[in-house]
């Protein structure tokens, strides 16, 4: 299995908490037993937009430390929170709010996931914050005892679709295209599409003959609408076999998706597990 990833959400105002957490963490990277990331591990000439990205969707666990100055930040709220919580809704993260100062928390849109650390205290009001590290330390560690029980990105469920034969181009409705479309926009494709094709690979790790989504042989994608942009991403997952349009399809988020679209979602992937059988 392979180790988790734990992606550190954070206000740059709270960098002090951030680098304890990760001391606290440093017996669990050293054993080889996480993986650790943060924006400050962002190379230069990179990205930082689409590397935060990449890294949030390859995320297992995502913790978000929260204060005053993290509920403030546009981009925290905006992007971060926005994708972890898509990931959260689609099983594919656990998100784990660390309560670092006092503010009001729980009318945020997290508000209802459990807390660290006990009673969803501030670690700033603890008496000993040491005591307060270690309590979320524990229990960051029961949530990964239980990951190992039951694996998150749930790859086993690509196992229930077919490999072969390719997906006729029919069988997709036009619905589920536009709204996809409509829920992510192009500029954000990239980052969803390595998901897929993660998930996808996740499946079949010892498959050398996996086939997945390629980005470069989507030409020109900025001239295209982003309707014919999706067009083209489902026509390559097709291609590819059930189990691929299947990876894309409980990939991307359908938050966004009108009943009817959520319905014919449904509908394909079902479908899908029995195709051509």
């Amino acid at each position: 299995m392979n180790k988790p990833k734990i992606f550190i959400s954070y206000a740059h105002s709270d960098e002090e908490y951030k680098v304890n957490i990760e001391k606290q963490l440093s017996t669990l990277k050293r054993n080889n037993e996480i993986e650790l990331w943060n924006d400050r591990m962002i190379n230069a000439g990179k990205e930082w937009d689409k590397e935060i990205k990449k890294e949030l969707l390859e995320a297992d666990i995502i913790l978000l430390l929260i204060s005053a100055d993290f509920l403030a930040s546009d981009y925290c709220n905006d992007i971060e929170v926005r994708i972890a919580l898509e990931k959260h809704e689609l099983k594919q993260a656990i998100i784990i709010p660390i309560i670092i100062r006092a503010c009001d928390w729980n009318a945020a849109p997290f508000g209802k996931i459990q807390a660290l650390p006990k009673n969803a205290k501030p670690i700033k009001n603890w008496p000993d914050v040491d005591e307060a590290y270690l309590d979320v330390i524990r229990g960051i560690r029961n949530i990964l005892f239980h990951k190992t029980q039951i694996e998150i990105s749930s790859t086993h469920i690509l196992h229930e679709f077919p490999t072969y034969p390719m997906v006729d181009a029919v069988d997709v409705p036009k619905n589920i295209i536009d709204n996809i479309s409509k829920t992510i926009p192009i500029n954000e494709a990239e980052t969803w599409i390595n998901e897929a094709n993660r998930f996808r690979k996740k499946a079949d790790p010892d498959d050398p003959k996996t086939t997945i989504i390629e980005l470069h042989t989507l030409q020109s994608v900025y001239q295209l609408s982003s309707s014919d942009y999706w067009a083209k991403v489902i026509g390559q997952a097709r291609l590819h076999g059930p189990r691929m349009l299947a990876a894309l399809l409980l990939t991307v988020p359908d938050s966004g998706f009108t009943t009817s679209a959520k319905e014919d979602k449904d509908e394909l992937l079902q479908r899908l597990k029995q195709y051509n059988l």
